[in-house]
């Protein structure tokens, strides 16, 4: 796990991107171990730490599938390979996708999942709903980079806290946990 985060690191440093690898990476881990979610879905594979961290913990049950989304055509290539080299493939459906045309889809419609870890850019608002919708009860939302704040992050949480539909059940560092109770 070491080797991984110092390589998805370096490769943030030396490119100057916004890729930089999820700083709780033992945490989620821990949180997957917990919630032996079978089918995930990421938002921000950026170079495939977090992916790979995730399907070898999925791939340790049967039938479990992971969906990750990675908007950066470069950071996806570097994902793909990242995948095949840990031979992974059997559990991930990376797709070069931008989240709010994926969320928006309405093929997506028809899928479910235990978890969804957001580690993109920034919190939006408009992606409460589909989140609602792809969760199923009891379904858990891991968000990281709760530090980059705008409006509509602002927006999102204030409602999240709000709307009778989830608990909060966890915080650390820059990573709110989220538990739909409906």
């Amino acid at each position: 796990m070491e080797d991984l985060f110092a390589w998805a690191t370096t490769h943030q440093l030396e490119h100057k991107c916004g890729a930089a690898p999820y700083q709780s990476g033992q945490v989620l881990l821990n949180l997957l171990n917990h919630y032996q979610p079978k089918q995930v879905l990421e938002i921000g594979a950026g170079v495939g730490y977090t992916t790979i961290l995730i399907a070898q913990q999925l791939a340790k049950q049967k039938q479990s599938h992971l969906v990750s989304l990675e908007k950066d055509l470069s950071h996806f290539e570097l994902a793909t390979e990242l995948i095949r080299e840990h031979r992974l493939q059997d559990y991930i459906s990376l797709l070069n996708v931008e989240a709010e045309d994926y969320l928006e889809d309405q093929s997506v419609l028809s899928q479910s999942f235990d978890l969804i870890f957001f580690d993109g850019f920034q919190i939006h608002y408009q992606f409460l709903q589909p989140y609602q919708r792809l969760l199923k009860p009891q379904g858990v939302l891991i968000l990281g980079n709760n530090h980059l704040t705008s409006r509509t992050s602002n927006q999102f949480f204030e409602e999240i806290l709000n709307n009778g539909l989830w608990k909060q059940i966890s915080s650390f560092e820059d990573t709110t946990v989220y538990q739909k109770i409906k």
